[in-house]
């Protein structure tokens, strides 16, 4: 019984891919690196007390300065982190 030339073609066509498949190497695996943070990253500028009601405009002032002085160091350093992680791009 003689095979069609199409099915002879097919069967070494599938071979070949079958043989594709496999590989004498070993995959690549996974090794997680741990990143130890700066310590100076890890705690925010302390924010003012809050003034108490004998306070005057110029303490409020002061406060209200010294509160977004520790707000902008909190900012600058969660930049510093999302640089240092590159959490902007995504996963790769």
């Amino acid at each position: 019984m003689r095979v069609p030339k199409m099915t002879a073609h097919l069967l070494l066509f599938c071979a070949t891919l079958l043989t594709g498949c496999q590989s004498s190497r070993n995959p690549p695996q996974l090794i997680a690196v741990r990143r130890d943070l700066p310590p100076y990253l890890l705690d925010c500028q302390e924010g003012p007390k809050r003034p108490g009601p004998e306070a005057t405009q110029r303490d409020a002032a002061l406060a209200i300065i010294d509160y977004e002085e520790a707000l902008e160091d909190c900012k600058a350093k969660l930049i510093a982190l999302r640089a240092l992680f590159d959490f902007a791009s995504g996963p790769k």
